[in-house]
């Protein structure tokens, strides 16, 4: 990195822009070149059209990436306890990843209705990220912590601690409390069941908690477990996305009952049924809510208030419920106001702009996955399946093929990365985003065996798997993570972990 780029990161007021554009303007002959060979790399290890003589050549080591999963999974959300199959699939917000346990070419029609469920709710992962106010604004924040991780590495001479303590702002920070309180609380990463008494009613209070002198609404949740155990939590945006994804993979799947796993799954509907009686009756109503109240920065608040309001409005249906919150629902920004749908493709340009100053590459194929789910058309996507005539596979279908797909990676190895039936979609900015996440997940959220968060490619047998176990795993063969650690320049410093 050359010396524009390092006084660039020394100057005071440094914000995710700022350092974005310091990574784009200083170096960008090496820069360039080494995302080009990312890319390239990638494009050699991950074809999806290419199958191995030997299937069991090619196999995930299930074990390790259920062990790596779950150790990631309050960061990668939504991992299933009720079968060993279900434990790694998973969506990796803001990296646009998905991860499932089976094979999957893209073609649906080959799924049973249990895998087309898993598939189908990590999918609604995929676009809850993608068209909402909380997906992209969650997104950004994540992103600006990547890039203030590479700052802290920068200025942290010759030895890094594991995992890396970003540099950041009181701004930043304040940002990062807010997005807190937003998500609420997550149960997962407890090593344990979640199956709520139900003879017992589920409570329901709001608090105002000020934070940095502004104030900030909570809905509490309290309820009783079936072992006795008494929980009072935040109900906030990890356990709307869950519940949300839940009810939408039951609709396929009438066996995804997730009895073992109330908290999350289920505890929308169970709320509703203690508190929303009119709302319980139906499901699209319940979900369509879900939906909404991810377009606030207080979820919670919202879907309380519109579960009442749906409530209270028996007569009206979930596209009217719908429309009607999409009328009047506004955001309040720098003291204006903006209409919902106005805000959204505002973020979403914002979103766009930082993504591809901290990728250093244009961010075509994300660009275009955007404007298919872009909800400031007037147009709802991951809502329009459920209206109407009601779900089905070839609506699901129509959905993934519409929209598209971001990493997939499947039970056996293969990756499906397109937005088309025709074919692969040329993918760099999906690429360089893998990229990134493998080496900030690594330094920033190390897994208990210090493994290497590309360990299952190099099952592959593409890179020996040795390689992958020291605390340098970037200086074995040539990989992605070589590569990152190279534009890092990481292979200088001594590492060191954190006891």
């Amino acid at each position: 990195m050359n010396a524009k780029r390092d006084r660039l990161c020394h100057t005071r007021r440094m914000g995710i822009l700022d350092v974005a554009e310091a990574l784009s303007n200083g170096g960008m002959g090496t820069v360039k070149s080494i995302m080009k060979g990312i890319w390239e790399f990638c494009r050699y290890v991950f074809v999806p059209q290419r199958r191995p003589k030997d299937n069991s050549d090619s196999r995930m080591d299930r074990d390790i990436l259920i062990q790596t999963t779950s150790s990631f999974a309050y960061k990668q959300g939504g991992y299933y306890s009720e079968e060993a199959r279900q434990a790694y699939a998973s969506y990796k917000p803001s990296f646009m990843e998905i991860k499932v346990p089976f094979d999957f070419q893209g073609d649906i029609d080959a799924l049973s209705d249990q895998d087309l469920g898993v598939l189908f709710h990590e999918y609604v992962h995929y676009l809850q990220n993608l068209s909402t106010l909380w997906g992209l604004y969650t997104s950004m924040a994540e992103y600006g912590e990547m890039v203030n991780t590479y700052r802290a590495i920068q200025e942290s001479g010759d030895e890094i601690v594991i995992p890396v303590r970003p540099f950041s702002t009181k701004q930043f920070e304040r940002k990062k409390m807010l997005i807190d309180k937003g998500n609420g609380y997550s149960p997962f990463g407890e090593n344990r069941t979640f199956r709520v008494e139900r003879s017992k009613k589920v409570r329901l209070r709001r608090v105002v908690e000020v934070i940095d002198g502004r104030k900030v609404p909570t809905i509490l949740c309290k309820l009783s477990l079936d072992d006795g155990t008494e929980m009072e939590f935040p109900l906030g945006a990890c356990i709307i996305k869950e519940s949300m994804a839940g009810m939408m993979q039951n609709l396929i799947d009438l066996t995804a009952k997730h009895e073992n796993d109330d908290i999350p799954y289920n505890l929308v509907r169970i709320l509703c049924e203690d508190n929303f009686g009119m709302v319980v009756k139906d499901p699209v109503k319940m979900i369509t809510v879900c939906y909404m109240s991810l377009f606030s920065m207080s979820p919670g608040e919202v879907l309380i208030n519109e579960l009442d309001n749906a409530n209270r409005n028996p007569q009206l249906t979930a596209k009217e419920l719908l429309d009607g919150f999409m009328e009047k629902a506004t955001v309040t920004m720098g003291g204006n106001k903006y209409p919902v749908y106005e805000f959204y493709g505002m973020l979403k340009d914002k979103f766009l702009d930082i993504l591809g100053k901290t990728l250093t590459v244009e961010p075509t194929y994300i660009k275009e996955a955007l404007d298919r789910a872009d909800v400031s058309k007037g147009f709802i996507p991951i809502l329009s399946i459920l209206f109407g005539t009601g779900i089905s596979r070839e609506r699901i279908r129509t959905l993934m093929e519409g929209v598209g797909f971001p990493w997939v990676w499947t039970g056996n190895g293969y990756v499906t990365a397109k937005l088309d039936n025709e074919g692969e979609k040329e993918s760099a900015d999906v690429s360089s985003l893998m990229a990134h996440y493998m080496m900030y997940s690594y330094l920033r959220y190390p897994n208990y065996w210090r493994c290497c968060p590309m360990r299952h490619i190099c099952l592959k047998g593409i890179i020996e798997p040795g390689d992958c176990l020291d605390n340098k795993p970037w200086e074995g063969k040539t990989c992605v993570m070589s590569m990152m650690a190279d534009w890092l320049e990481l292979r200088n410093k001594a590492i060191r972990y954190a006891t």
